[in-house]
């Protein structure tokens, strides 16, 4: 019996003490509520610092992180509610009892965790993937996309299609970076040209041109937007289509094209 009460208390004392103590909802996030919700809660960043939200209060504003988890020592919220550095929080409001400090502090400590099943902890994890560039597969050609289309084609038992014609090739490249026909010189020019690379040579020319790209592509984009190109607008609004035009023709990013379209800023002339 002793030595089963023995084994039951040297087994306590290895168990890391991982135990939280600290509610974040039921005791954190009330003190900071009350005491720093009128310059840093809601829509309001004084500073550049929020407590609206758990992940943007942990990168703090304009001064740095906030918090360092496990070690409050080092947190600047902890600095400024405590007094260590002035200006001491809350400016102008009274300062946090030394039991709310503590509370915090603790929090802090433990590893500033969130309370499971909390809304707030109930973040999505979005993976940090790396970008990877296919390899392409095994081939007879040598051009990456011919062993792309190679594999295409012999999986549905098909054979790949012989080399068309310059004055074919330049006619279809046209039309997909321009939309229009080569001018005859520019066909003529092209099918005379003895350079092996002519072929490469020529796409890079028709893509490099952001102005006849723009113009092309003006045409897709105003009917996925259900945009007339016309200035028939109501209520203040204005005709996206110089705003279209300039995104594409500045072959602007797309998360930065869907950004400005979503949520436009308007110039205040």
């Amino acid at each position: 019996m002793f030595y089963r009460k023995l084994l039951r208390i040297t087994c306590f004392l290895s168990l890391p003490c991982t135990a939280q103590t600290i509610d974040f909802a039921a005791q954190v996030q009330p003190i900071l509520q009350a005491k720093c919700g009128a310059c840093h809660g809601g829509d309001k960043r004084s500073g550049g610092f929020t407590i609206r939200e758990y992940h943007e209060m942990l990168k703090g504003g304009r001064s740095g992180a906030s918090l360092v988890p496990g070690d409050s020592k080092q947190s600047l919220l902890i600095e400024r509610v405590n007094g260590s550095r002035q200006p001491q929080m809350p400016l102008g409001g009274a300062p946090l009892s030394a039991a709310e400090v503590a509370v915090i502090a603790t929090w802090v400590d433990e590893g500033a965790r969130l309370t499971p099943g909390s809304a707030a902890a109930k973040m999505p994890w979005v993976a940090k993937l790396q970008l990877t560039a296919p390899a392409p597969p095994e081939s007879q050609y040598s051009h990456p996309v011919d062993r792309f289309l190679d594999r295409y084609f012999a999986a549905r038992g098909e054979t790949m299609p012989a080399l068309v014609s310059d004055a074919v090739f330049a006619r279809r490249v046209y039309l997909d970076a321009w939309g229009l026909l080569p001018s005859p010189e520019d066909l003529d020019r092209f099918v005379g040209d003895t350079s092996p690379h002519k072929r490469e040579q020529l796409v890079d020319r028709l893509l490099s041109s952001n102005r006849n790209y723009a113009e092309h592509w003006m045409s897709f984009w105003n009917d996925l937007l259900r945009n007339d190109g016309g200035d028939n607008y109501h209520g203040g609004r204005k005709s996206i289509t110089p705003w279209l035009y300039q995104a594409l023709e500045n072959n602007e990013p797309y998360d930065r094209f869907v950004a400005e379209l979503l949520n436009p800023v308007v110039s205040p002339s």
